[in-house]
């Protein structure tokens, strides 16, 4: 036990030495479901179920702004609501002033979830069950987010993760599984991933400009048309832009458990890891509709880590419309209606016979 938490430190300790460069400005900033604390490194327990959870996540941000009042961006870019600047006249802590552009971003993040159940009664169990003898399990998530903004309507974002560690009874014996972090292959290799590789194409179609109050490692620009097409093309996570809210869409910072960090009825196209290659179109019609599409690639297999590249044969087609404004009481919400199509091909077993099914 006590050489795999010096393992993970020293991974710590080179991934925030290299971000802490004199020559890049660093931010500290969390959000989680249950409290937010905010001094250079920031160390919380989110919600979670009845086993203990002891979770910590350090985020460091080197980032670019155009105004010491930069409105809130968000925090890691996988889907989280947004988080404060660390700008000093905002009130919020940085280690080191910004940029005076907005053309670079380089931020890190680590996430440690450590769990524990004590011994509880099972009459009947299996090789695939909860263990019911107490045990503890430790994760970690390492990511270096990248971006640069190579024009005012392009840029190229990638981002790098490695990961770690168990979960509790390996990530078997629950429906709702208590730690999203844990991947569920301990065959994979620990070598470190590129998580997300995309490119973000801006046309806009008005004149009209306001202020990206959702800019951060998914969206490096400090102002948008109201009125545009967004396109994105890349390896990315369709839960980065899918399936949104404000509490429960990002296991990183919000809450850990697998039934309520998305819509269970979502059945997202990704790989082992969580992600895929996809094409995204983003039609905005100001900051109060959008529509958005997305064909991703399929697995080969169930929750396998290969894609399969023939569209032809298995592809998933993704479409949401969202609305904001004063719908009930005139208190400000967000209406979102979402619709997938996953076709694939998967291995069936009737009776014995093997063969294959479009599913």
């Amino acid at each position: 036990m006590r050489e795999r938490f010096l393992g993970a430190g020293a991974r710590v300790a080179a991934l925030l030495a290299v971000l802490a460069l004199p020559v890049i400005p660093l931010e500290a900033q969390q959000q989680t479901a249950a409290e937010t604390v905010e001094v250079g490194a920031v160390a919380s327990t989110p919600d979670a179920p009845a086993p203990f959870n002891s979770s910590s996540s350090a985020v460091a941000t080197a980032s670019d702004s155009t105004s010491p009042q930069q409105e809130p961006a968000q925090s890691s870019g996988t889907g989280q609501p947004p988080a404060g600047d660390g700008d000093a006249d905002t009130g919020v802590p940085a280690m080191f002033p910004h940029f005076k552009n907005d053309r670079i971003w380089i931020s890190g993040q680590a996430n440690f979830i450590s769990q524990w159940h004590p011994a509880f009664h099972s009459p009947y169990s299996g090789k695939n069950s909860l263990s019911s003898e107490a045990q503890d399990a430790s994760s970690r998530v390492l990511t270096l987010f990248t971006g640069l903004r190579l024009t005012s309507t392009s840029e190229l974002l990638c981002d790098i993760q490695e990961t770690g560690g168990h979960g509790v009874g390996e990530a078997l014996g629950l429906a709702g599984f208590l730690n999203l972090d844990v991947v569920r292959n301990p065959t994979l290799s620990k070598s470190p991933y590129v998580a997300r590789l995309m490119w973000h194409q801006i046309i806009p179609i008005g004149h009209d400009r306001s202020k990206n109050d959702q800019r951060g490692p998914l969206s490096l620009f400090s102002e948008l048309p109201e009125r545009r097409i967004e396109i994105r093309f890349g390896k990315m996570s369709l839960v980065d832009f899918f399936d949104l809210n404000t509490y429960g869409t990002d296991s990183n910072l919000q809450f850990l458990n697998w039934t309520i960090d998305n819509n269970g009825a979502f059945d997202y196209a990704a790989d082992t890891r969580g992600f895929t290659f996809a094409a995204m179109v983003e039609y905005h019609h100001n900051k109060h509709v959008v529509v958005r599409f997305a064909e991703a690639l399929m697995p080969k297999v169930a929750n396998g880590i290969h894609l399969d590249a023939d569209l032809a044969r298995a592809r998933s087609n993704n479409l949401e419309f969202e609305a904001r404004g004063k719908f009930i009481a005139k208190r400000v919400g967000v209406v979102r209606v979402l619709s997938y199509l996953n076709e694939a091909w998967a291995e069936a077993r009737h009776d014995g016979v093997d063969g294959d099914c479009l599913a």
